[in-house]
């Protein structure tokens, strides 16, 4: 394969600006030309450590600013797409730099996953060919949607909670609208936790709580640690679609998670995670306690958590009597009666076309007993 080589293209002068600041004004383009709406562009020390990050706008743009005065290369990525390096520019400790990045258009090809199918698990996605190159892509995919949550904008969203019995037929169902400048599908808990307690815990309560991943626990390194991965194919709805399956490590036997996440075969864009609870405690069902997170592109670039839900058990207690024996306490019993789904969806962005969207630091977790 012939590969041409593309990059920086110019570096242009200062700009007034507080004296206080120093920062690159970027501007990315693709190798045709038009502007590189949504690239994921990184600010990088000289150690290739990330200290800033942004997505570049409809026109190509972004201004990133650096700690103090220096010498920063700049990473531009494009989903589905080689990236590009810029060489070492120096931010001045006042004023900014502007600089052009010319990315390539040549796509990133996996034709061997055509042939095998399905890998067998192991433990670093980043070591074997093709594990490494899907989850180079899935990567760019919760990078961006990292970015996009620390953005500012206004998400209207629907969120509901539904009971569900032991057949996963709605029962009840509630259902409300709210605004919020960060939507995320659970509340958050220490990556360390996950680790040492699992996905699923119970309170004293005997009330149960869920964790399930968004885009920080995914790209932790505790996630990657205690995980194996492989690759898997798929057709839905017409489209076909590459895996990268994770489950728990050999040896792990806390309640965790298994599952894929799933990206499109044709421009490698990051559509769902789908995920299951496995190691479950006794007395709780081994099927039916899953999730599922669904990532959707916006026009402008901006990558999103589009739709989500997640169950946890629905459990109902109550005391059994020992019998006519004097002094004997009553004992406490816990019954599954079905699952708890909490959920939502981003119904629209403030400022942006009303648009059908759908197709996420740190852990999240919702759950109890109703």
């Amino acid at each position: 394969m012939v590969r041409r080589s593309v990059g920086v293209l110019a570096a242009i002068g200062l700009l007034a600006v507080p004296a206080s600041a120093q920062s690159i004004r970027v501007r990315v383009v693709t190798e045709a030309g038009p502007p590189a709406t949504g690239a994921i562009v990184k600010l990088l020390d000289r150690s290739n450590m990330v200290i800033r990050s942004g997505l570049s706008d409809e026109h190509g743009r972004v201004t990133l600013r650096a700690p103090r005065g220096g010498g920063y290369r700049i990473r531009a990525d494009r989903i589905g797409f080689r990236g590009v390096l810029s060489e070492s520019v120096t931010v001045p400790d006042t004023g900014t730099v502007t600089l052009e990045l010319r990315m390539p258009d040549e796509p990133v090809v996996l034709a061997e996953l055509a042939v095998t199918g399905t890998t067998r698990c192991q433990r670093d996605p980043t070591r074997a060919p093709a594990t490494a190159a899907l989850w180079t892509e899935i990567r760019k995919a919760l990078d961006a949607t990292a970015i996009t949550r620390q953005s500012g904008l206004t998400f209207t969203m629907a969120v509901w909670r539904r009971a569900l019995d032991s057949a996963r037929a709605v029962t009840t169902e509630s259902v409300d609208t709210t605004r919020t400048r960060a939507p995320r599908p659970f509340r958050a808990v220490g990556l360390d936790l996950l680790v040492e307690r699992g996905y699923l815990t119970t309170g004293e309560d005997g009330t149960w709580t869920v964790f399930g991943p968004d885009e920080e626990v995914l790209l932790s390194s505790q996630f990657l640690a205690t995980h194996c991965f492989g690759i898997a194919t798929r057709e839905i709805g017409g489209r076909a679609e590459v895996g990268l399956r994770f489950q728990p490590a050999p040896g792990r036997t806390a309640p965790d998670i298994a599952g894929a996440l799933w990206v499109t075969r044709d421009g490698l864009e990051l559509r769902t995670v789908e995920f299951e609870y496995v190691n479950l405690p006794e007395g709780l069902p081994q099927s039916g306690l899953n999730g599922r997170v669904e990532f959707a592109r916006v026009p402008q670039g901006w990558w999103i958590v589009d739709r989500w839900w997640i169950r946890s058990p629905r459990v109902e207690e109550f005391r059994v009597h020992p019998g006519v024996l004097e002094n004997v306490p009553l004992h406490r019993r816990q019954v599954v009666r079905g699952y708890l789904e909490d959920g939502g969806e981003v119904l629209a962005i403030e400022g942006l076309p009303r648009i059908r969207l759908g197709q996420t630091a740190r852990p999240m977790a919702i759950g109890g007993r109703d």
